[in-house]
């Protein structure tokens, strides 16, 4: 046995590695892992084609080519725009970086902005206007979710009760799983994230019922009944939790929880690809009404790009959904 190298030893690696952080850790880096995993599981790793062929030949998306966007350009432009400026902080930091460990934090963040400026964008070219704060956009998606079959998998997928536990768009019911089984069925994984984030959003909307009707507990039953007058918690809810445990969370999780950089280069992996996925498919949804405004923001964008990430990631999509040339 060769002796230890004791000047390239994280002390602080083995004994972060049993702490609540590494397990916080561990649990949203298997969640975006398991939304990943759907995705190369439906599309393959390189997903783009692929997706986009899925996209095109649904009904509700040929739907969307008979109504021309006739709302404002600038409006829809600025959405898209503000979108990719998002996204590329996800390249901010390379894989071989350090920092990618406290990167990792505010990549939360940009993909979620990322993703939830790109649906508004296809909220607007829908209903002529996007709606106004991140509620009302997580609850018009849901919405979507739940009553058309617009989006495929990962995003069709939801958790539509938690009391009596229930789940919308799975091919067969999920097993129950651990947050911390890093092997699980990427679709069982995923439904673990849908469940524990709308255990979280129930929990709070029942703090704010408490605190309404003035008692220090809630009336038997009250919780089922929050629980089954809230939509169903999607793929879009949990990138909103993530970002806000990025942001009002303990930021431990991450300069304690990472404990090495391959765990770092694996959450990065799989937040850029749930992410450029994500933004694929709603280019796609808006290019269906308003393929001009897309091309022209997607040329006025990368062309601006010194750094040319944004002619590899997005010149990409936008090629695949016959955006650009």
């Amino acid at each position: 046995m060769p002796p230890v190298d004791f000047d390239t030893l994280d002390v602080y690696g083995l004994i972060d590695a049993d702490t609540a952080e590494a397990k916080a850790f561990t649990t949203y880096m298997g969640y975006w892992g398991a939304i990943a995993g759907v995705i190369e599981d439906r599309y393959g790793f390189e997903y783009h084609q692929p997706l986009v062929d899925d996209l095109k030949a649904r009904r509700p998306v040929k739907k969307l080519t008979g109504k021309p966007f006739k709302g404002d350009d600038r409006a829809l432009s600025e959405l898209l725009l503000g979108a990719w400026t998002q996204e590329m902080g996800l390249y901010a930091v390379d894989d071989d970086d350090p920092r990618l460990m406290l990167q990792n934090l505010w990549n939360n963040v940009y993909a979620y902005y990322a993703t939830s400026r790109a649906a508004a964008s296809f909220l607007l070219v829908r209903d002529s206007k996007a709606p106004k704060n991140h509620r009302k956009t997580l609850s018009a998606l849901a919405s979507i979710v739940e009553g058309s079959r617009l989006l495929p998998q990962p995003w069709s997928l939801a958790c539509t009760g938690h009391v009596a536990l229930s789940f919308r768009g799975f091919d067969y019911d999920p097993d129950e799983v651990s947050n911390l089984a890093g092997n699980s069925d990427p679709y069982d994984l995923l439904a673990k994230g849908l469940k524990t984030t709308r255990e979280k959003r129930l929990a709070k909307l029942a703090e704010e019922r408490r605190q309404f009707l003035g008692k220090k507990r809630l009336p038997n039953g009250e919780r089922a009944r929050i629980d089954q007058e809230t939509e169903p918690t999607t793929v879009f809810e949990f990138l909103w939790r993530a970002r806000t445990r990025s942001n009002y969370g303990d930021s431990s999780m991450f300069y304690v929880g990472t404990l090495d950089h391959a765990r770092s280069e694996r959450y990065v992996q799989s937040v850029r690809l749930v992410t450029g996925a994500t933004m694929l498919m709603f280019e796609v949804l808006v290019a269906q009404r308003a393929p001009d405004v897309v091309a022209e923001a997607g040329v006025h964008f990368i062309s601006r790009d010194r750094t040319d990430i944004s002619g590899e990631v997005l010149g990409e999509r936008l090629r695949s959904a016959g955006v650009l040339a």
